[in-house]
């Protein structure tokens, strides 16, 4: 998008028809694999709830469920694909972080168990999202580590560093257009007395 000046909305539309043709081709070949989780295994379902005489789950599913998913689906590729452009890819992965760890604990509370694998394996996890989440807050800036100078090369420290550097050589410059103005003028002065003086001889 920044080397090639590619429209983010273009790489949208790119990634909906390829996804569109992917999606087709996978589901006519998990068709004819007897794999149950395809496009035409998806409609007969609906038709069987038509002819069922639920007329209402038809087309509540056609016309506000299928919509909705598709517009919120649409809306989180958008505003990936913008964060993306305007600031920066580790946001779109902390965010991910953020929305699997709090799955994993959202999934791990509504089904409590107490078997000792289930809990190690949340532990871990969410330990594992915890330490992912904290290290992008750090690559972030987010969070500074102000110590063992790791917050040397913070974007800020980076600005006043440029900043004073930039006053620096402001005053070196000033200084020198000076020594050069004195300079001109002690000539000048010289200049006018050698006149002078050339006068009275």
């Amino acid at each position: 998008m920044e080397i090639y000046f590619i429209s983010p909305y273009k790489i949208i539309l790119l990634f909906g028809i390829t996804g569109l043709f992917v999606s087709l081709i996978s589901s006519i070949v998990s068709y004819f694999i007897n794999y149950h989780d395809n496009i035409i295994d998806y409609f007969s379902a609906l038709r069987s709830v038509l002819d069922e005489g639920k007329a209402y789950k038809f087309y509540l599913e056609i016309f506000v469920i299928y919509p909705l998913y598709t517009f919120t689906s649409f809306m989180e590729l958008t505003f990936e694909i913008l964060t993306i452009y305007y600031l920066n890819p580790f946001y779109v992965l902390m965010t991910n972080n953020l929305y699997y760890g709090i799955s994993e604990f959202l999934s791990f509370m509504l089904n409590l168990s107490s078997d000792g694998l289930v809990i190690t394996h949340f532990i871990l996890a969410e330990l594992s999202e915890i330490f992912a989440a904290f290290s992008y807050m750090v690559y972030l800036e987010i969070i500074e580590l102000n110590f063992c100078g790791l917050n040397y090369n913070l974007k800020k420290h980076i600005i006043l560093k440029g900043e004073d550097e930039f006053n620096r050589i402001s005053v070196y410059q000033r200084n020198e257009i000076k020594k050069e103005e004195n300079d001109d003028d002690s000539d000048e002065e010289n200049k006018n007395e050698f006149r002078e003086f050339k006068n009275i001889n």
